[in-house]
């Protein structure tokens, strides 16, 4: 009878280890789909963060270049403003001279 018994617990230990097994094949199965499900949403989370730094990287060519052309107009703008003073002042001089050599030919008539 000894050697039955401990057959029976044997069996019933083997029992109990396979159903141990079982368990924790099931819970690294889940573990296992847990880490590529964070892998893929890490992996999406870092093309997106990609993304966006190129996004940044073009924005701020953009920007450079806006900055350029804004100097440059800037610099037109001060060049047509210089410009428009000189024009101003022919202008007054033409009109002075104009009305003097009208009260020349008015004072003559």
């Amino acid at each position: 009878m000894g050697i039955a018994n401990n057959l029976r617990k044997c069996k019933k230990e083997l029992e109990d280890t396979r159903d141990e097994v079982s368990k924790l094949r099931e819970e690294v199965r889940g573990r296992g789909k847990f880490a590529e499900e964070k892998y893929k949403r890490l992996l999406e989370e870092v093309e997106s963060m990609y993304e966006k730094e190129h996004e940044i990287i073009d924005l701020i060519s953009k920007n450079c270049k806006l900055e350029n052309e804004k100097a440059k107009t800037e610099s037109n703008l001060e060049i047509l403003r210089k410009r428009l003073e000189e024009l101003d002042k022919r202008v007054s001089c033409l009109e002075t001279d104009f009305n003097t050599l009208q009260d020349e030919d008015d004072s003559k008539n």
